[in-house]
């Protein structure tokens, strides 16, 4: 779970510690905050710890 809203009664209580884990990584996807104009939807952001390539989840 991605927690976005540390506000929220509902995220709260997964904050703790006992419910953290570590998921490795080399790549991951972050939507825009605004819809595309053009299009009107959120675009999609690719991250990586390198160039290789990266293909979304099935």
């Amino acid at each position: 779970m991605n927690i976005r809203n540390v506000a929220s009664a509902h995220c709260r209580m997964r904050l703790e510690p006992k419910n953290r884990c570590l998921v490795p990584a080399n790549s991951f996807t972050e939507y825009a905050p605004e819809p595309n104009p053009e299009t009107g939807k959120h675009d999609v952001a690719w991250f990586a710890f390198n160039e290789g390539p990266h293909s979304p989840a099935p």
